[in-house]
């Protein structure tokens, strides 16, 4: 009966050995992939008032910072504009010029961040009401832009009392 299972037995621990070392020696891998789409953003501040009680200058809004982020890695531009100037809400015939500038306050990210544009307004007596800055980066990143906003003064022009009005908008675009 020995004869009989020491063959057996043999035969056992070689099939046991030979299958120990095939699963020792396979190697097994698997990948993992994730697609992250591409996203900007431009978040503004609450819209601003100002009323004034004697006007003999410039009326400068309090300075405004957008939130700009982007994950391109080619980076974005971000044009701040108005279309038009500041108009009387109750007859937009009724028009006043505006300035705005921009700077980059603070960033955080791989991306560096330029002013291309800091400075424009409009000119209503040439009939340009449009004015546009632009900030652009070249990688992905945030950044704290401030813009600021002034209702030019003009001694030559009578202001009808009422509310003025402005819309500064945003647009962004891959370089």
């Amino acid at each position: 009966m020995l004869a009989l299972f020491f063959p057996v037995a043999l035969a056992l621990l070689f099939v046991i050995a030979f299958a120990t070392n095939s699963i020792a020696d396979s190697n097994a891998t698997q990948t993992f992939r994730l697609a992250v789409p591409s996203s900007s953003t431009v978040t503004p501040p609450a819209e601003q008032t100002i009323t004034a009680t004697d006007i003999d200058g410039d009326l400068i809004f309090a300075p405004q910072t957008w939130i700009v982020q982007g994950n391109s890695m080619e980076g974005i531009v971000v044009d701040f504009g108005v279309q038009y100037a500041f108009r009387h809400t109750d007859d937009p015939t009724l028009k006043n010029d505006a300035s705005l500038d921009v700077a980059i306050v603070s960033t955080t990210g791989v991306a560096n961040w330029t002013v291309n544009k800091a400075t424009d307004s409009t000119n209503v007596d040439l009939d340009d009401e449009a004015a546009s800055v632009q900030i652009a980066s070249d990688g992905v990143g945030v950044a704290n832009v401030e813009l600021n906003l002034v209702f030019k003064y003009d001694s030559q022009r009578m202001l009808a009392s009422g509310p003025y009005t402005l819309t500064l908008m945003s647009t962004i675009t891959l370089p």
